[in-house]
C-alpha cells in the first residue's frame, strides 16, 4: 500500500501518513513507527512532518529498495504463500528460493563506476529493512540522499542458509560473500533474464536505473 501511494505523494507534495498493518511494515519500521493502536493514532495525530529520500526507479518512486535475483523469486513466492501464517511467509520463500535460484552475473554501475559479480542478489536500499524484518542495509538512512547497495554473492545454499539470521541484526554485511557500495545513481543489469522488483512489487525487466531523490517524500513519524 505505501508502495501504492509514495509516488502520488510526492508528486502532489502532500504528507504521507501510515498505519501499519501489513505482513511487513518494513518502511513504517525504518521510521521507528509503532505498531500498536495508540502508537499509530499518536503519530498521525501529533508528530511533525519528516522529510525522508525515495529512490527513483525509471519514473518510479520506490521507498525501501529495489532488488533482483533470489528475492526476486522471493517477492513472487511471498504472493503465492497466503495460505501459511504471516510470520513465516517470508522466511519460507528466501529459503524455497535460494534453493532454486542459480546464481547470476550482475554488472552494477555506481555512480559511473561499473562493478561486476557473480552473484546471488543485488539490493538497492533506500530504507534499511525489507522481507518482514531483515536488515539488509543496516548502514542505510532515509535522510543521508545515498543508496547502499548490498550484493550477496555466490556461496553454497547451505551456508547461504545457515546465515539467513544474520540478516535480521544485519551482521551479513561481515560475510566474504556479502559487498556493499554505496552511491547516489545506480544501473543494474544481469547477463541472464530477470525481473527487478520494489517494495515487493513487480517493477521491470533488467536493466533499470536507480537514483536517489533526496528528501522528496513527506511522512508524519
Amino acid at each position: 500500500m505505501v508502495a501504492s501511494l509514495a509516488g502520488t505523494v510526492v508528486e502532489a507534495g502532500g504528507v504521507l501518513g501510515i498505519v501499519p498493518s501489513g505482513r511487513g511494515n518494513d518502511f513504517a519500521r525504518q521510521l521507528g513507527l509503532g505498531v500498536e493502536s495508540e502508537a499509530i493514532a499518536r503519530t498521525l495525530l501529533d508528530s511533525e512532518p519528516r522529510e525522508v529520500d525515495v529512490i527513483d526507479v525509471d519514473g518510479r518512486v520506490v521507498v525501501g529498495s529495489v532488488y533482483a535475483g533470489v528475492d526476486s523469486l522471493a517477492s513472487e513466492l511471498v504472493d503465492r504463500a497466503h495460505r501459511l501464517p504471516r510470520a513465516v511467509q517470508y522466511p519460507y520463500a528466501a529459503v524455497r528460493a535460494l534453493l532454486t535460484f542459480r546464481s547470476a552475473t550482475f554488472r552494477i554501475v555506481v555512480d559511473g563506476v561499473a562493478h561486476e559479480h557473480q552473484a546471488f542478489n543485488v539490493v538497492v536500499a533506500n530504507s534499511g529493512y525489507y522481507g518482514s524484518g531483515m536488515h539488509i542495509a543496516p548502514d542505510a538512512s532515509l535522510t543521508d540522499g545515498m543508496l547502499d547497495v548490498i550484493v550477496v554473492g555466490s556461496a553454497s545454499r547451505y551456508r547461504l542458509i545457515r546465515s539467513m539470521p544474520k540478516l535480521y541484526d544485519g551482521s551479513h554485511v561481515e560475510l566474504d560473500e556479502v559487498h556493499v557500495l554505496r552511491g547516489r545513481g545506480i544501473s543494474l543489469s544481469a547477463a541472464t533474464p530477470m525481473t527487478a522488483y520494489g517494495d515487493g512489487e513487480e517493477i521491470a525487466d533488467l536493466p533499470v536505473t536507480a537514483k536517489v531523490r533526496p528528501l522528496a517524500l513527506t511522512v508524519l513519524a
